[in-house]
């Protein structure tokens, strides 16, 4: 009878021991992916797939923000994926791009998380796809703030070379603060854009949103193209050698198909700006009339 009990603990605990060894291997197993993951960027269809683990994760991590709605019939909770267009899924892919887009409230009530609160959100997700190698080039909120749209790209892709001379495009009424200050990162959630400085590396390119930004103040026009607050402008041009050390510049992708539109995260000092132009047509990349010329750097 002894032996008989004895007999039995051993396959209990062999059982026991059996059944802990598979539940380790598992987690080793998926520990394993993860790492892979961090290794570099993992491909856009395994990205995809991915993130439908966040709405459960940002549940986890923000519990109790943002509001669930009932829409046909079908209840959205918050963080839930939805989709921003009729004809593409919650999380979808153009080229190398993946767009997803999370419910965060009831636009109609105006029960809706704070842009704050929306940035912590922003600034979670981006810490969470930079460890599998992507990241953030633009979020927003749209549909009456109940929306929030992400679009994110591989990492390895997104370095640009900054060129012999940059230019950057802003507001006549912002010069002074610039010759003190420099160029300060900025952002808008409700434009879609984490802290950056916008900068462009050819004339061609700045010449193209020029023409963009006197088009789009027409009455009637989009301020969609627009970068500047008014029409009233100046074009900054920037000595990429005179940045500081570590200074990266990455693609704007909202500029297809072209590498001349660059966006950086660092402060630029008022000691890497050259000159700065007023604008109101074509710029041509060279000195223009000395009266148009403020000079910013002792030569």
């Amino acid at each position: 009878m002894r032996i008989q009990r004895t007999l039995l603990k051993k396959i209990i605990v062999e059982s026991l021991m059996s059944s802990l060894e598979v539940d380790l291997r598992s987690k080793v197993d998926q520990d394993q992916r993860l790492i892979n993951e961090v290794r570099g960027s993992i491909s856009t269809n395994v990205m995809m797939g991915v993130v439908g683990r966040l709405p459960d994760i940002l549940r986890d991590q923000f519990p109790g923000m943002g509001h669930a709605v009932v829409r046909g019939g079908k209840e959205i909770r918050p963080f839930d994926l939805v989709q921003q267009f009729v004809k593409y899924p919650p999380v979808f892919s153009l080229g190398e791009e993946v767009r997803f887009a999370l419910h965060l409230g009831d636009g109609y009530r105006r029960l809706l998380p704070s842009d704050s609160d929306v940035l912590s959100v922003i600034r979670f997700i981006s810490g969470w796809l930079g460890k599998r190698g992507w990241y953030i080039y633009k979020a927003g909120r749209q549909n009456s703030g109940e929306m929030l749209t992400i679009s994110t790209l591989p990492r390895e892709n997104a370095y640009a070379s900054p060129g012999k001379v940059m230019y950057h495009l802003t507001d006549t009424a912002a010069v002074e603060s610039i010759k003190k200050t420099g160029l300060t990162p900025r952002g808008s959630v409700l434009r879609g854009y984490p802290p950056r400085v916008f900068l462009f590396t050819n004339v061609d390119e700045l010449n193209d949103q020029i023409e963009n930004n006197i088009e789009a103040w027409e009455p009637g026009l989009s301020w969609n193209d627009q970068l500047t607050k008014s029409p009233d402008m100046v074009v900054i041009e920037i000595d990429p050698g005179a940045l500081r050390k570590g200074t990266k510049f990455e693609v704007d992708p909202e500029y297809s198909g072209s590498t001349g539109a660059v966006y950086t995260k660092s402060h630029i000092p008022p000691e890497a700006i050259v000159k700065i132009t007023p604008v109101s047509g074509k710029y041509v990349g060279v000195n223009l009339d000395d009266q148009n010329v403020t000079k910013t750097r002792e030569k």
